[in-house]
This record gives C-alpha cells, structure tokens and sequence, in this order.
C-alpha cells in the first residue's frame, strides 16, 4: 500500500509540472488562475519532499554520525600528508635551485685563459654535480617530482581590473546599507510570493 501512495505522489507531481510549464500571464484572471497553480504545485512539492525525508533523513543522520567518527583521523593524516608534501617540495625545489647554481657556476668559467674551462672539461664537471634523485622508490611506493608553475599576487593595485572579482556579499551588504558602489547598477525586481 505504501509505494503505490508513493508511485501516486510522484506520478501527480509529474502530471502537474508538466500541466502547468504551459501557463501563460496575459491578464488578472491569468494571475489568478496562475497563483492557484503555483499553490497546488507547492502543496505537491511539500507531499513529495515529506515523503522522500522519510527515509533521507534516517540516512543523512546515519552519515553524519559516520562521518565524525572518521573525521578526528582522517584530519590528522591529512595534516602530515599535506605537512611532508610541503617538506619534500621545499627540499626537491632547494636541491633544483642548488644545481642550477652549480651549472651556471661552471658554464661561466667557459673560455680561453688562466681560470678557465674548456667546453669538454665544464660539461664532465656539470655531469659530476651530485643531483638531488627525481624518482624514488621504497618499499612502500614510488615518488616522482613534476614541476608545477604558481603565482603570488604581490601587488592588488598593479593587477588588471579583469583579474580582480567583485565580493557579491560585499557589493550586497553595500546595497542594503544604502551606499552606491561605483560601477554597480541597484534595481528592484518583483518576486513572487505564494503562501
């Protein structure tokens, strides 16, 4: 008895959305009629709502509960894994660094005279630079390096208008407050309201 009630209720929500996408508002008695449908689409959305929490809810409470018996461990190893990424970038970054200085070191001693590299002897020496290892590889995984471009913004005011995005909660606040935010247009909008 129960999931033909539920199969009903979905059924009555389809038949009336698909009924009423056909509205059009062209006068008062069109509002009316309008406003009706808009009750009765909300009562069904209600029905259907109350049925489906039923069992979502039992479910959402279970998850949730789940979730915060996990979450004290999970954050912990979170927090080391993101902890020795950052010390092996910081470390594997500092080695690149440490190498390319060497090689520049090298490469300018090339040429002709006293304190001077011949081009054969600085590239032995560049290959002799003791290089910090790209892959790893233990008994527990394999680790690799991959070089991965970033940015800091050093200077708001020096960065394009088109890199910049406007803070909605802000430019909103401003609204209500009262106070006009230059480049933005305040306008009113009637919604409606069905009770």
């Amino acid at each position: 008895m129960q999931k033909i009630n539920e199969v009903a209720i979905i059924k009555k929500g389809i038949t009336l959305a698909d009924k009423m996408s056909e509205i059009t508002i062209k006068n008062t008695g069109d509002m009316e009629k309008a406003n009706d449908h808009l009750s009765n689409a909300k009562a069904q959305l209600k029905a259907i709502t109350e049925e489906k929490e039923k069992v979502t809810k039992p479910m959402n409470e279970a998850l949730k509960a789940e979730r915060a018996r996990w979450k004290p461990a999970e954050e912990a190893l979170d927090g080391v894994i993101k902890d020795i990424r950052r010390k092996m970038s910081v470390y594997q970054t500092e080695q690149d660094r440490i190498e390319r200085e060497a090689e520049a070191k090298i490469a300018a001693r090339v040429g002709k005279g006293k304190g001077k590299l011949k081009v054969e002897t600085a590239v032995n020496r560049i290959q002799e630079i003791e290089r910090a290892p790209s892959k790893l590889t233990s008994s527990k995984g394999k680790l690799t390096f991959r070089t991965v471009q970033k940015f800091e913004v050093m200077d708001l005011t020096m960065l394009p208008k088109e890199y910049i995005l406007p803070d909605m909660v802000e430019i909103r606040t401003a609204m209500k407050l009262g106070k006009q935010v230059p480049g933005v247009r305040y306008y009113e909008e009637k919604e409606p309201i069905n009770r």
